[in-house]
């Protein structure tokens, strides 16, 4: 039985935090603060009659002319691209699920779908093919929650496998691609489900979520170092993990913390006295996004500014490119469902 309402988080004295190493494929970071002065436009993402879209949980681009969005809604709503100009459905992957996607260029992206094992899906710049299938023992069903990757060839994807479908016995799940194939990594018997994953060096940061019916869910955060699965973080208020240019970032309680070479949490930011409550994606230390208690806040440096209100506090993640912004909106007075796209000014 796993014990509740525990508080587990792991400090030390100040030491240097855990930089990744440059691939390469990571912009350098500005020291300068970052700019506010968007230009912002919204488009609808229209449905039939009855049909629905509950939330926009996935986002990955190349470029402001090639992002792919992954919904939770009714069957054929659930995968978009944009090409610039238009957000328009997937015309070919309408009966399946879609979890998660990421990739590394407009011709090489990764998907996969809730099925009987953990189903990879690649797109070449022309269509998705079915990649491959990884069975997991006697689990009948395997979902993927995020992938991630720093180079094409290394690339992991987590999620939990469920024997059966009340969810009563499940684990947490790991996989990596080693530019041939996809393998689980073995992670134990952890009764969690992984929902975000990063990279750093030889370091697997990931945070996860145990539900339990009748108390409440339990946010961890985990580092995957010398194939041992180490927590560092667990409590019942809700936790995030973001990375910005090199350094990983774990938030909770309005508090922003690095973590050091120990796997020690870090104090970094305390945004107690301010209207953020959680998550940050950005550029840099100094130009980053969060969700604050009237909307899309950001930082610049100094200060925290609300630059945008939202009709939904709940965005699950920000596409940043260089002078553009993507992320899903939703209005449930409504029911309708927007992309978000903020542009700086020439």
């Amino acid at each position: 039985m796993i014990q509740k309402f525990t508080l587990t988080i792991i400090f030390c004295l100040p030491l240097l935090a855990v930089r990744c190493k440059d691939t390469g494929t990571t912009p350098p970071e500005d020291d300068k603060p970052g700019r506010r002065d968007y230009v912002w436009t919204v488009d609808t993402l229209h449905t039939k009659p009855g049909d629905i879209i509950y939330s926009i949980s996935r986002i990955w681009g190349s470029s402001p002319d090639d992002v792919w969005m992954i919904a939770s809604a009714d069957a054929g709503y659930e995968l978009w691209h944009y090409n610039g100009n238009n957000w328009l459905r997937d015309s070919v992957l309408l009966q399946i699920e879609p979890t998660s996607i990421y990739g590394f260029s407009k011709n090489d992206v990764w998907m996969s779908n809730r099925s009987s094992g953990a189903n990879f899906w690649r797109y070449d710049g022309l269509s998705w093919k079915f990649f491959s299938e990884q069975p997991i023992g006697s689990f009948g069903q395997v979902v993927i929650n995020d992938i991630y990757g720093e180079y094409a060839n290394n690339v992991y994807a987590v999620g939990f496998a469920d024997r059966h479908p009340d969810g009563t016995t499940f684990k947490g799940v790991m996989f990596r691609f080693d530019g041939g194939r996809w393998k689980e990594v073995d992670v134990g018997q952890k009764r969690v489900s992984f929902e975000k994953i990063f990279t750093c060096n030889d370091l697997v940061f990931l945070r996860g979520t145990v539900y339990e019916q009748g108390y409440p869910d339990t946010s961890k955060i985990f580092i995957y170092k010398n194939s041992t699965l180490h927590e560092v973080y667990s409590n019942v208020d809700r936790s995030t993990l973001s990375k910005i240019g090199t350094t990983i970032y774990v938030g909770f309680d309005k508090r922003i913390y690095t973590v050091d070479d120990d796997m020690k949490l870090q104090l970094w930011k305390d945004f107690s006295n301010t209207e953020f409550i959680a998550g940050i994606q950005g550029r840099s230390k100094k130009d980053f996004f969060c969700i604050g208690g009237s909307g899309l806040m950001h930082y610049n440096g100094s200060n925290l500014e609300t630059i945008l209100s939202l009709s939904s506090p709940f965005i699950t993640e920000v596409l940043i490119f260089d002078n553009d912004i993507f992320w899903g909106d939703n209005d449930y007075t409504t029911g309708k469902n927007f992309m978000v796209r903020g542009t700086l000014r020439n």
